[in-house]
């Protein structure tokens, strides 16, 4: 068997393949062997007829297409073990016309290959990141929002700003009439803009309620604002398991803390990656992309009809086409790719693997599969373990928020 390579770019070539007239006549003699025991002879029982017999009545059409069936993925199988490829998929299988005489069969097919990762330096870059702090007017925000479900509209005595409750009444109803109240707010509309900066007792002409098309003055009667009520001790307690407000206010704190603690290393991490990966040279095939992709696209439109929608009336609904969609879903799914292998590449060149596997090939990212929850927690495992060594074995730097990181340098 002959077969020579045709590289059609990353992760892909063209095998052509010539196997010798030998090999097809053998297989042909075995889809004869098979195919006679379904023929129908007259005289006789399926498949009980005389082998030489049974073949008189055998479609040779049928016999040489078996043989192809039969012949081709083992030759394709060992082509490929005789290129040497790593073999992700096989496409576009084409056959040659049916071999005449002594004349060899003619086959080629595109192959992808696994992909291919060198990697660059991962050790020994400086990182830098901005501290998160928590400043005491983060707390008094994430205190205020705590206490947003205790809040009371209240009269005041001011103008109204944006957000404040006009209580109006019609002047030519006279007193005793039915109130009217409306928000000040310039983004509500005419109304809304006209009533920012009214105070009781003055006059406003709006829009008739019962009319649009027609206006009338109206009475400022109040103007109400929501009220936050002051954090003390007592409300501490009924918000929480607070002894006191200083308490409650050092909780927010540790949380805010917390969750700064949780950005900055998602921001070191994020960085350090994208440095990682940028220095490497990975190679993957397209469909592999394309195969993670539609996974993806499959999994949102399932997700999406289980809520009663379709991925069109989505896509359609936030102005997108489904062109535009998928073209982003490839994007994205290729740099979660071309991540994840930088990544298993650094597991197997340090031994951070320790389910088996750490030579597997082809194994896709786990956020691109539905594996069992096994494989996905063996996936996150290392992973977590990589991302620490890289953490650990390199220098990740804090700086201020309007430092250079042209003055700072990439590494080390």
């Amino acid at each position: 068997m002959q077969v020579s390579v045709h590289n059609l770019g990353a992760c892909c070539v063209r095998l052509e393949i010539e196997v010798e007239h030998e090999r097809f006549a053998k297989a042909s003699q075995e889809a004869v062997n098979e195919l006679v025991k379904y023929v129908n002879v007259p005289g006789f029982r399926r498949g009980k007829a005389p082998k030489q017999l049974a073949q008189r009545y055998l479609d040779q059409d049928v016999v040489q297409q078996r043989a192809v069936e039969k012949l081709v993925p083992r030759v394709l199988d060992e082509a490929v073990k005789q290129a040497g490829l790593r073999l992700y998929s096989v496409r576009d299988v084409e056959v040659g016309e049916l071999p005449e005489g002594q004349e060899p069969l003619q086959l080629s097919a595109v192959i992808s290959t696994q992909p291919e990762v060198k990697l660059g330096q991962y050790k020994g870059l400086r990182i830098e990141y901005v501290p998160v702090k928590v400043e005491e007017e983060d707390v008094d925000a994430a205190i205020e929002r705590m206490l947003e479900g205790r809040q009371e509209l209240k009269t005041v005595d001011r103008p109204a700003e944006p957000g404040d409750w006009v209580v109006l009444r019609s002047k030519s109803a006279g007193e005793g009439a039915p109130e009217r109240v409306s928000i000040a707010d310039p983004e509500l509309g005419p109304t809304g803009e006209k009533l920012v900066g009214v105070k009781a007792g003055d006059e406003v002409v709006l829009p008739a309620p019962q009319n649009d098309k027609e206006e009338d003055t109206f009475v400022v009667v109040g103007v109400r604002s929501w009220s936050t009520p002051e954090l003390t001790d007592e409300l501490a307690r009924e918000l929480g398991n607070y002894s006191s407000a200083e308490e409650l206010r050092a909780s927010v704190r540790r949380q805010l803390e917390e969750r700064a603690r949780e950005l900055e290393n998602r921001d070191i991490e994020d960085k350090l990656l994208k440095e990682v990966v940028s220095r490497a040279e990975v190679q993957f095939p397209d469909d592999m992309v394309e195969e993670i992709a539609a996974g993806r696209t499959a999994e949102l439109a399932e997700k999406l009809s289980r809520e009663g929608y379709s991925l069109r009336g989505y896509l359609k609904r936030i102005g997108e086409t489904f062109s535009d969609f998928s073209e982003e879903i490839r994007e994205r799914t290729a740099e979660s790719l071309r991540t994840y292998l930088v990544l298993r590449e650094i597991a197997n060149e340090q031994g951070l693997k320790d389910d088996g596997n750490a030579d597997s090939q082809g194994e896709p990212p786990e956020e691109a599969t539905e594996g069992d929850a096994q494989t996905s927690k063996s996936n996150r495992d290392w992973i977590s373990k990589v991302v620490e060594f890289l953490k650990s074995n390199n220098e990740i730097v804090a700086v201020s928020a309007d430092a250079s990181a042209d003055e700072h340098g990439g590494e080390t």
